[in-house]
C-alpha cells in the first residue's frame, strides 16, 4: 500500500487546511471546529469561541492522546480535555480546519486519526430550527431517529455508557446513510 505523505506527521492535508494565525482571520471562524497543533507537539481540538489579546478560546476541547491497548501497542484517540480552554498564540504552531466546511467536529477528529476512512454525510435538514423538514429528508425516519436518540441518551447513567450509546447510534446512522437513507 502506498503511503500518503502527511504534513507535520499528524494532519492529513488532503482533508484539512491551515488557518493563518491572525486574530481577524480566527474571529471569522467562531463556532467552527478546528485542530490546534501546539509547539510542544500536543494536539487539541474543539470549536473556536473567541480570539482576543492573542489568545484563542476553544470550547468542547479535546486532546489527542496515545492510549495503551494490550501489551505494547499504542492507539491514538481523542479524549475530553476541558469544556473551555485558552491557548496563547505563542504556544500554537498551526491551526487546521476542514476543507469541507460541512464536516462536524467528530468527523474531523476521526479523519485526523484515520485519513483512509470513507466519509459518510447525511443531507441538510433544518427541522430542529425551522420545525419543517427539507425537501429531500425522510421525515418519518428523521423524527424516529431523533426520538430514539433522545430516549436512549436519557437512560444512560454513566459517562462510559453514554459514550457506548453514542458509538452504537453512530454505527446505525452510518448504516442508514450508506444504504441511501435520507437523514442528516
Amino acid at each position: 500500500m502506498k503511503k500518503i505523505r502527511l504534513r507535520k506527521k499528524n494532519i492529513p492535508t488532503f482533508y484539512f487546511k491551515r488557518v493563518v494565525k491572525r486574530g481577524k482571520d480566527i474571529n471569522e471562524l467562531i463556532e467552527t471546529p478546528v485542530i490546534l497543533e501546539m509547539k510542544d507537539k500536543n494536539f487539541y481540538a474543539g470549536f473556536i469561541d473567541d480570539c482576543e489579546n492573542r489568545i484563542v478560546d476553544i470550547f468542547t476541547c479535546k486532546r489527542l492522546v496515545h492510549k495503551k491497548v494490550g501489551g505494547q501497542y499504542k492507539e491514538k484517540t481523542w479524549k475530553d480535555y476541558d469544556i473551555m480552554a485558552w491557548f496563547p498564540f505563542n504556544d500554537i504552531k498551526n491551526i487546521y480546519r476542514a476543507k469541507d466546511e460541512s464536516l462536524n467536529l467528530e468527523q474531523m477528529l476521526e479523519l485526523s486519526i484515520n485519513p483512509y476512512q470513507k466519509l459518510v454525510k447525511g443531507i441538510n435538514c433544518t427541522w430542529v430550527e425551522d420545525k419543517k423538514h427539507s425537501k429531500n429528508c425522510d421525515e418519518d425516519l428523521h423524527e424516529s431517529l431523533s426520538k430514539l436518540y433522545k430516549e436512549g441518551s436519557a437512560h444512560q447513567d454513566t459517562k462510559r455508557k453514554m459514550e457506548e450509546f453514542k458509538k452504537a447510534f453512530t454505527v446505525v446512522r452510518r448504516f442508514i446513510i450508506e444504504n441511501n437513507g435520507r437523514i442528516p
